[in-house]
């Protein structure tokens, strides 16, 4: 484990509950976070938080990769390939059935605003198979929207093996590397150019997944290869403010850089010892990365129970509050999602994880090998 990328994990998060308390569209319906909170300058960094999953993204492929490479580069065993399933089934979905049983619950209970039938979508939901379906197949508002990222996800661990195995058969070199991950670039850039419809559904989330995952495996490649790059603090401070200027030229061009910037950080700090490393690699960051997971799917439920349980406090604020009372606000329901991912992560993503691994993996036996026991040369008694 490469404990910097595991403290990227949780600003990844943040970032992206940022965005969907800064973005007037998610959950404006309902609650309008969007226009309770004035972000002011933050609003135009908050809004690229709608692609910070690509963040994600391009980690998993390639630290799928770095876990996982050795076992399917020669040919595809159908009892490590069920393995493999097994271990990554037991990662993503016990919080993700936790959550949308609570929703479930929620709605029963009228914690939560129904928006459709009840029964909608809750199949694909059950089988994380959501995501995969066209945008016009079911109203999915009711259930973790989200969740949308781990439907694709668990589509691109399903097909894990088979593109690792296509990688390996290539003799990599640097230049082969380099027009790969161009082409990957350019592919999302023409796919994504002019904006995202349905960016979570369908075939546009299932492309948007598998470019990035993909890169993440071709930037494991690059680390195989020894590619040295260090990541310091002057040039995170370029990245960003190259983001900025391409933003201010091109809004579309952003979204290549920050995929762009994701895949450079990651392998920055896969091979870095630096500050921005160490800062990321310390107890709290690594720690506060492995609660990402339970953070990022807890987002929507938090926030749609609080805008319907304290609604008159959410309009008060919204209306009356003053921008500081606001901004506190918003920052207390991050704070209050991050303490709830704690308990989450402790009883129910860690336990069924280390369940399932104890079950797959076989542990070995601290046996001392027989020659070396009839090796030893026993001491005499003492008389």
């Amino acid at each position: 484990m490469i404990n910097a990328l595991t403290g990227l994990r949780f600003l990844a998060a943040v970032w992206i509950v940022l965005f969907h308390m800064s973005c007037v569209n998610f959950l404006d319906y309902n609650m309008g976070w969007g226009n309770m909170v004035n972000w002011g300058s933050l609003a135009y960094f908050l809004q690229w938080g709608s692609h910070a999953v690509e963040v994600f993204f391009v980690l998993s492929g390639f630290l799928m990769s770095l876990a996982h490479r050795q076992q399917f580069i020669e040919k595809i065993e159908p009892s490590q390939y069920f393995r493999f399933i097994a271990l990554r089934l037991s990662r993503i979905y016990p919080l993700h059935l936790v959550l949308l049983l609570y929703l479930v619950a929620a709605i029963a209970l009228g914690w939560i605003e129904q928006r459709s039938p009840f029964n909608d979508g809750i199949g694909w939901q059950l089988t994380l198979t959501q995501a995969w379906l066209p945008a016009s197949s079911y109203n999915d508002l009711t259930w973790n929207l989200p969740a949308w990222a781990v439907s694709t996800q668990w589509a691109a661990y399903l097909l894990f093996p088979f593109f690792i195995w296509l990688i390996a058969r290539v003799r990599w070199t640097k230049p082969r590397l380099s027009v790969a991950m161009a082409l990957l670039v350019a592919l999302y850039y023409v796919r994504f150019e002019g904006g995202i419809v349905a960016w979570h559904l369908g075939e546009m989330a299932l492309t948007r997944t598998f470019i990035c995952f993909a890169l993440g495996m071709l930037m494991h490649e690059a680390y195989r290869l020894g590619w040295a790059v260090q990541l310091k603090w002057e040039h995170a401070c370029f990245f960003l403010c190259f983001m900025v200027a391409a933003y201010c030229m091109e809004p579309q061009a952003s979204k290549v850089m920050i995929l762009v910037t994701a895949a450079l950080v990651i392998f920055g700090l896969a091979r870095s010892t630096g500050g921005i490393a160490r800062v990321l690699s310390s107890r709290v960051f690594v720690y506060l990365g492995s609660l990402s997971y339970a953070i990022y799917l807890l987002q929507y439920p938090v926030m749609l129970t609080i805008s319907r349980t304290a609604k008159p406090t959410c309009q008060w604020l919204a209306t009356q509050a003053s921008p500081s009372m606001r901004m506190l606000a918003a920052l207390a329901v991050l704070v209050l999602i991050v303490l709830l991912a704690i308990p989450l992560y402790h009883c129910v993503e860690k336990p069924m994880r280390d369940a399932v691994r104890k079950l797959l993996i076989k542990q070995p036996v601290n046996k001392e090998p027989d020659s070396s026991r009839r090796n030893k040369v026993r001491k005499p008694a003492m008389k």
